[in-house]
C-alpha cells in the first residue's frame, strides 16, 4: 500500500475475500458515529498485517504450486492427505448420487434399498410417497418437452 491513508474503499479492495469486505462493510454501515473510529482502526490494523504479511507468503504458495504442481513440504502433512482423501470419497459418493446410483452410499440399508433407518430412508419408500402424492393430486411424471417434467392427468 502506498503512504496514502486508509479509506473505506482502499480498506474494502484490500480484503482479500468477498465475505471479509461484506462484514467490514456491514461493521462500518451500522457502528454508531462514536464507535466508528475504532471499527475503522481495528479493520485497517487487519488489512495493513494481511498487504504486509501474510498476503506475500499466499503469493509464494502460489507460485510454488503453479511450478510445482503441489504445496510446498511444510504444508504436506498426513492430516492434509487424510483431508484431500475424505474430500474425494465425499465427491466421489456426491456424483454417484448425481448419476442416480447409490453404489457410493455404504453404510445400514446399503444392502436392501427397501430397508430404512433414520438418516437414509429407502428409495423404495420415498418412490411409494411420491407415487400416493402424484395420483392424490393428479399429477404424471412426463418426459421433455414439459418444463417442469409434471403435468395434471
Amino acid at each position: 500500500m502506498s503512504t496514502q491513508p486508509w479509506t473505506i474503499d482502499s480498506i474494502t479492495h484490500a480484503l482479500p475475500h468477498p465475505e471479509l469486505r461484506q462484514s467490514f462493510l456491514r461493521e462500518v454501515h451500522l457502528a454508531p458515529r462514536t464507535e466508528l473510529e475504532t471499527v475503522l482502526d481495528r479493520w485497517e490494523r487487519f488489512v495493513t498485517r494481511w498487504t504486509e504479511e501474510e498476503a506475500p507468503k499466499v503469493e509464494q504458495i502460489r507460485s510454488y504450486y503453479l511450478e510445482h504442481g503441489t504445496l510446498p513440504p511444510e504444508y504436506e502433512t498426513p492430516q492434509a492427505e487424510e483431508a484431500q482423501r475424505s474430500f474425494e470419497d465425499w465427491r466421489t459418493r456426491m456424483r454417484a448420487k448425481q448419476s442416480g446410483s447409490d453404489a457410493a452410499w455404504v453404510g445400514p440399508g446399503a444392502s436392501d434399498p427397501t430397508t430404512s433407518t433414520p438418516s437414509q430412508p429407502s428409495r423404495q419408500r420415498l418412490t411409494d410417497r411420491s407415487a400416493r402424492r402424484s395420483m392424490r393430486w393428479g399429477w404424471t411424471r412426463t418426459a421433455p418437452p414439459s418444463r417442469t417434467g409434471w403435468t395434471t392427468a
